[in-house]
């Protein structure tokens, strides 16, 4: 299992388009800040912190997403706003699938992959009631916004 360094860990600031449930300053935070580079709400609904590693610098990324859950697995959508092109965190994942997750205090170590369009169909609702515009951005797009599962593994 990739064991990740936080003190190397840098945040996402290059993007096409960078949302703001996609982005987070560096640095400590103050305020609402504090709570979501914690993984814990933004705008009323929950958020995690996604470090991936970057698939062409192999260094971790780390990105606020707004996730929801399901049978003791972590979901997020790569929905990039409804833009054509998928977001950089889940291109990262198909070079490398290990991943590291913080809700709030709790940092779980797990394995990504994306959800089947089978299982895209039972969860898309379920994370359209975290964030209703996912279904706006989907309409925005012609790609399926995919969902990606976290399945958390042992340390």
């Amino acid at each position: 299992m990739l064991r990740f360094d936080q003190r190397s860990t840098t945040t996402v600031r290059h993007r096409r388009q960078e949302q703001p449930h996609e982005r987070h300053r560096l640095g400590p935070p103050q305020g609402p800040q504090a709570r979501v580079a914690e993984g814990r709400f933004w705008n009323g609904t929950q958020t995690l912190l996604l470090t991936t590693v970057g698939r062409v610098s192999g260094n971790p990324v780390r990105t606020p997403l707004i996730y929801g859950e399901d049978q003791g697995r972590y979901l997020v959508v790569a929905s990039n706003g409804g833009d054509t092109a998928h977001p950089l965190w889940y291109r990262n994942l198909s070079a490398h699938p290990e991943v590291r997750i913080q809700v709030g205090p709790k940092i779980v170590q797990g394995v990504a992959r994306t959800a089947s369009s089978e299982e895209r169909a039972g969860l898309w609702p379920v994370m359209v009631g975290h964030w209703p515009a996912y279904d706006e951005y989907q309409a925005k797009t012609d790609r399926e916004i995919p969902i990606v599962v976290i399945e958390p593994v042992a340390p």
